[in-house]
């Protein structure tokens, strides 16, 4: 289970207050991972330091989600107003999600290999990065012409995992 929260920030403001239109929002997903990467060890004894380099392939294994919190002072969208004009520029109602079906990123990651009696406690720090992400909302949105109006890419710029497990040596 993924999920990412950012601020999207409109350029001027609609309000009154003197800030710019900003909203809160949040894409959940589900995904598989499959990681392929070169692993290094150094140390004996009861704790190993590794690291790793290596790419990971994601696969969607569920319909994205968004949802998006109003900031700032203007008006909320209802029927009738206009978007990013006289009312909230980013209107839940009004986003989609255009789904990713599948994605490529750079894996870097370290951890430590601990012995704890017959078992061993991997404990590991994990970055994804996507190199061909865009920041930019006009590139990471589709316009429909329908309802939603826009849908949002569900693409990650960069993830962030923690990992704990345990090992044992069958034979």
């Amino acid at each position: 289970a993924e999920s990412a929260t950012g601020t999207v920030e409109f350029d001027r403001d609609l309000g009154s207050d003197g800030n710019k239109e900003e909203s809160d929002i949040t894409l959940e997903a589900t995904s598989l991972h499959i990681p392929i990467y070169a692993r290094a060890m150094v140390g004996a004894g009861v704790a190993r330091f590794f690291a790793h380099l290596g790419v990971d392939f994601t696969f969607s294994r569920s319909d994205p989600r968004i949802s998006v919190e109003q900031g700032g002072d203007v008006a909320p969208f209802t029927e009738g107003c206009r978007p990013g004009v006289d009312c909230d520029p980013f209107p839940s109602r009004d986003f989609g999600v255009n789904g990713i079906e599948s994605a490529t990123n750079m894996l870097v990651g370290m951890g430590l290999d601990i012995d704890v009696g017959p078992v061993t406690v991997p404990v590991e720090l994990r970055w994804l990065v996507n190199p061909n992400f865009s920041n930019s909302v006009v590139d990471r949105t589709n316009e429909t012409g329908g309802i939603p109006a826009f849908t949002y890419n569900n693409d990650w710029h960069y993830q962030f995992f923690v990992l704990f497990g345990v090992n044992y040596v069958i034979f």
